[in-house]
């Protein structure tokens, strides 16, 4: 409808940016901030604590615009994208293959290095990176992204901890983002139920602790429905879910 602004995923990341920048500015802390779109890094704001450095970074932050469409992105169609882990254990799983299949695949997943580098072509990674000396000096490193990517943000996560200090991760799941939730409600729950394991993923990390930021209204609609499925599976004779999710 004309006149009305929807609210996207990036409104609720700049909310949580807006309310770091302004611990910092009360306590006179240095913050930096490091923009990323899908074209790579977009900005850089090394760490001040001057009064025009904070209303510099605010202005920064109010200012920002998507720069895809990548609300509609479905996360589990980017499933394809490795960790570097996964890319590891493919490797050796390759290493004595017999096949002209396995031969010819084995070269992309044999080494550690090859895989990062791949993966440094990726905005987000690319950009924490880039910056890894200005971070190592930070008691704090605050990610706030979405979970499309979440092999990305995974490794991303996991390369930000190496540098030493805290990092809180703060996710905005893009299910709750959609405009189906009452049509598929079991679909929706389920991918739900998929993005609350991949932040407790990110949790379990040393030194990391990942949130879920998101409209409040919708994520008891996805746990109402998540209760009325297990209900549901248990008067039909099935095994009801024991699973609960705990929302952080």
């Amino acid at each position: 409808m004309q006149g009305i602004r929807v609210i996207g995923k990036l409104d609720y990341a700049v909310d949580v940016a807006l309310l770091f920048l302004n611990d910092a500015r009360i306590h006179e802390d240095p913050a930096s901030l490091y923009t990323v779109g899908d074209g790579g890094t977009s900005g850089v704001e090394p760490a001040a604590s001057r009064p025009d450095h904070y209303e510099r970074l605010r202005r920064q932050l109010t200012r920002l615009e998507p720069s895809s469409t990548s609300d509609d992105r479905d996360p589990t169609t980017h499933a394809a994208t490795t960790s570097t882990a996964t890319a590891r254990r493919l490797a050796d799983q390759l290493s004595d293959g017999a096949s002209q299949f396995e031969r010819t695949l084995h070269p992309y997943v044999s080494t550690r290095e090859a895989y990062v580098r791949r993966l440094g072509s990726r905005p987000l990674f690319s950009t924490v990176k880039a910056n890894r000396d200005d971070i190592r000096q930070a008691t704090w490193t605050i990610l706030i992204t979405d979970d499309t990517e979440r092999a990305e943000v995974h490794d991303t996560v996991k390369f930000a901890k190496q540098t030493g200090g805290h990092v809180g991760v703060f996710l905005t799941p893009s299910v709750l983002f959609e405009t189906d939730l009452a049509d598929e409600p079991e679909r929706s729950y389920r991918r739900y139920r998929e993005f609350e394991e991949f932040r407790r993923t990110l949790s379990r990390m040393a030194n990391v602790t990942a949130f879920e930021v998101g409209p409040g209204r919708r994520i008891e609609s996805l746990l109402s429905a998540g209760r009325e499925v297990r209900s549901r599976n248990a008067g039909a004779g099935g095994r009801a879910d024991p699973e609960q999710i705990e929302v952080q």
